[in-house]
Formats: C-alpha cells, sequence, structure tokens
C-alpha cells in the first residue's frame, strides 16, 4: 500500500486535475452502459462495468491520478509521520451505481462532477468512516479535517 511519502501525496503541489480528455471517454463509455442497454435488466455485469468506469473516473487512465486528489486528510498531508493511504470515494460507487441506473432523467455529466471524485485518506482514518455514508459529512462526523488543495483551505 502506498504511504503519504511515497506517493508524495503530502505534497499540495502535486494535485493534478484528471484531463477532460480523459474525463469524457469514461463519461461516453458510462453513456453506452446505460443508454445502449435500456432493456437488460440491472445485471451483476452492467453493474461491475458501471463500477469500473467509476473507478477510472476519479482515478484517470492507468491510475496516474489516483494519489494527487484535490481533497486530503490532514494526517495524509502531515509529511512527518509515514501513513498507509487509502483513495476514499466521497460519495460511494454504490450511491452513484444506484443514482445512474435508476433516475432516467439525470444529467449523467453534471451528476458525475458534482458526486464522482476522491479524498485520500489515512488507512486508519478511512476505518473511522461508516459504511454506506456519502459526502464530506460523513470526514467531519468521523472528526476528519479535510483539506482542499484547489481552493487552499480546509473545509
Amino acid at each position: 500500500m502506498p504511504t503519504n511519502i511515497s506517493s508524495k501525496a503530502f505534497d499540495t503541489s502535486t494535485y493534478s486535475e484528471i484531463p477532460t480528455v480523459d474525463k469524457e471517454a469514461v463519461l461516453s463509455a458510462i453513456q453506452v452502459i446505460v443508454n445502449n442497454m435500456p432493456d437488460v435488466p440491472v445485471s451483476l455485469k452492467k453493474q461491475h462495468l458501471l463500477d469500473g468506469m467509476l473507478w477510472t473516473f476519479t482515478e484517470g487512465q492507468g491510475r496516474k491520478f489516483k494519489w494527487k486528489c484535490r481533497y486530503r486528510s490532514e494526517s495524509v498531508l502531515n509529511k512527518d509521520v509515514v501513513v498507509d493511504i487509502q483513495h476514499d470515494h466521497v460519495y460511494t460507487r454504490a450511491f452513484l451505481k444506484d443514482r445512474i441506473l435508476n433516475e432516467h432523467a439525470l444529467n449523467l455529466n453534471n451528476f458525475l462532477l458534482q458526486h464522482c471524485f476522491a479524498c485520500l485518506l489515512s488507512k486508519e482514518e478511512h476505518k473511522l468512516i461508516p459504511r454506506n455514508s456519502n459526502g464530506f459529512s460523513k470526514y467531519k462526523n468521523a472528526g476528519i479535517k479535510i483539506y482542499d488543495i484547489l481552493e487552499g483551505k480546509w473545509m
């Protein structure tokens, strides 16, 4: 498992937005899965394909951006203490899949941009998060401080 030191996750200058072309490719793949299989019941295969696309949307192609997330916890940013880190989806993939597959009027592009992103946490912090909780409130409720690198401030 990578650490905050080995991945340079403590370094706020390592933030990189996933290129639009990567996000557009993933969005197109998700639209194919959802729109070209309308009569197919929500099968395990369909959910599996969608799950993989959601991972890719938050990591970029080849996991290039997995450890360069915009949001990071205080312990990840502390370069004086080595911690194992985890890529945590702020909104669970189960929540995202449910909305994508069941809300037919959903604007997929806007929904993904507003809900499909991740936060870097230490492995220990990750254990504090209730399993099916969503949004930034789950970190606050667990006593985890989150830093927004793009805005340059604590949330």
